[in-house]
């Protein structure tokens, strides 16, 4: 990570790296040492972890706070609790939640993927919530969420770090694979929870409540009984997603988030030239993933195209990404009914043809990556672009074999949107996707 102190050089990077429980190939020395470089590069602005309130400071920033008069009497309970990255999910917070009562929960802090690359991610990605035992998970979309069991649920409130494991099912948060990866996970998150009296509704007296707080949070801080680091942003960003206008659905109706990325602000419908709907794919230091399923589905025959107009502004990669270290990209996809999908990508630096299986572990035998464009001279202009989906399957997921099945049905488009890793701006605009038959008079699916 970039301080003080002067960088390593490659040989005690090289030194540094090999004495960790990473791999050790030379992609991914290379990968790592160019990541770590871009981190002590002057313009690489780095928030140091040490920024983070502790959780003793952050019971007595809020004690100070929920303890003042017309305040106290609004909170049923509050807990405070310090969730380490190596728990393994789930986490029980002692607030028992009863239909239909608010809690607002409050957090801070990062779970590692790597220090010396500075790769982390925060709790507005990383932290998730259930009611009960078998309750559905979800998450939020900032570093802090007010929510009540909202369908009559009640039980235990738990709270669980996702990374470095993933979700196999809503209803519970199961996780799939190997649940020794925590052993290894580094960081935590500070956590504040406000269970509110039972019959307060949010967008009213919650929100209220809250603006009364973070007045009173702003008046002690000019004051200078608290300190401008204190995390009264917290305050006002709890405020403001009770606004009426918050939470609306910012993408088209028929088309849905990805369950286990969870919520998240990436993609807006918009108005391209007053006529043309498109969807611009902004992520904020986390990934989403945008499906729309094709009712009914597509037939996948030797003849199948897409076709589709895209603008990509920014790459949110400045390495290439088929590294888990590096796994930042924009791409729209395709999901066949076999399970399998093909993403078509924008590379910062791999070559136009390049082909690759997803390198994440619960995606490596699901996901196929086409590179269609690289490099950053055509950034910000809009292209056309049309593919053959099936001779793209049989060359890349089947490897040219042609003895291999391919699948007879697409079932699902889905836009991709992520830079939860280097944290570099990324930004795409779609139109016009749609899928036809290149057969004179075949018919043509528009999707968007």
């Amino acid at each position: 990570m970039q301080d003080d102190r002067v960088p390593l050089s490659y040989e005690e990077f090289k030194q540094q790296w090999d004495g960790s429980d990473e791999t050790t190939s030379d992609l991914i020395v290379d990968v790592a040492w160019r990541r770590y470089q871009h981190v002590h590069a002057a313009e690489f602005k780095i928030v140091p972890e040490n920024d983070h309130p502790s959780l003793d400071q952050l019971k007595e920033y809020f004690e100070l706070l929920l303890n003042q008069p017309g305040i106290s009497e609004l909170c049923s309970k509050r807990v405070y609790l310090e969730l380490q990255a190596s728990n393994i999910p789930w986490t029980p917070t002692s607030i028992q939640v009863k239909p239909e009562q608010p809690v607002t929960i409050f957090a801070t802090g990062r779970t590692w993927r790597s220090k010396i690359l500075d790769l982390y991610l925060p709790p507005h990605f990383n932290l998730w919530h259930r009611i009960g035992v078998n309750g559905s998970v979800f998450n939020s979309t900032h570093d802090t969420k007010t929510f009540n069991s909202g369908n009559g649920q009640s039980g235990e409130l738990f709270v669980a770090n996702q990374f470095p494991g993933g979700f196999h099912d809503r209803g519970g948060g199961r996780l799939g694979g190997n649940l020794s990866v925590y052993d290894k996970a580094e960081g935590a998150f500070q956590i504040v929870i406000i269970q509110w009296n039972e019959g307060m509704t949010i967008y009213e007296d919650v929100k209220a409540a809250l603006v009364k707080i973070w007045d009173i949070s702003h008046d002690l801080t000019r004051e200078g009984t608290l300190a401008e680091a204190d995390p009264y942003k917290l305050l006002s960003t709890a405020r403001q997603q009770l606004t009426s206008d918050y939470f609306a659905r910012y993408y088209p109706a028929d088309w849905s988030l990805l369950w286990f990325l969870g919520l998240s602000e990436i993609f807006f419908q918009e108005q391209f030239e007053e006529s043309t709907a498109m969807i611009r794919c902004l992520p904020n230091g986390n990934v989403g993933i945008l499906q729309k399923d094709l009712l009914p589905t597509v037939p996948l025959c030797p003849t199948t195209t897409t076709s589709w107009s895209w603008n990509i502004i920014a790459l949110p990669s400045r390495l290439r990404e088929d590294t888990t270290l590096s796994h930042d990209y924009l791409s729209l996809a395709f999901e066949f009914e076999n399970g399998r999908d093909l993403t078509y990508t924008w590379s910062w630096e791999l070559p136009v043809g390049f082909g690759y299986w997803c390198p994440l572990a619960a995606w490596c035998d699901r996901e196929y990556h086409v590179v269609i464009r690289s490099g950053t001279q055509q950034l910000g202009q809009w292209l056309d672009e049309q593919r053959n989906i099936y001779r793209d399957y049989v060359e890349y997921v089947n490897a040219g074999d042609l003895s291999k099945h391919v699948p007879e049905q697409i079932v699902r488009v889905w836009l991709i949107a992520g830079n939860r890793w280097q944290r570099h701006r990324g930004e795409m605009l779609i139109k016009n996707i749609a899928l036809s038959d290149e057969d004179e008079g075949g018919e043509v699916t528009l999707v968007l």
